[in-house]
């Protein structure tokens, strides 16, 4: 399996396309797209969750929402901790 990392902190207006980005691709292979959103004050949380709701794809995707802002070295860290594939993008 291939772990996508996406960070996010207030991508509201680009979030959607990053996930579709990711989605989109054709792979013979297992994929888990991890998304550890650093706590943002737009509706990019609102974003993913819709995307969740409604994509054919989504049980691909892993959301998390830190409970206060890390940064982005730490954001990161925790990204990397909770992926479950063998490699890691």
């Amino acid at each position: 399996m291939v772990s996508v990392c996406m960070l996010t902190y207030n991508h509201e207006k680009y979030i959607k396309e990053a996930i579709n980005g990711v989605l989109s691709q054709q792979c013979d292979f297992e994929v888990e797209l991890l998304i550890v959103d650093d706590v943002s004050t737009d509706n990019t949380e609102s974003v993913i969750k819709s995307v969740i709701l409604n994509d054919e794809k989504a049980e691909l995707i892993r959301y998390n929402r830190n409970s206060y802002n890390l940064g982005v070295a730490s954001n990161f860290k925790k990204a990397l901790e909770s992926c479950q594939g063998r490699y890691i993008a």
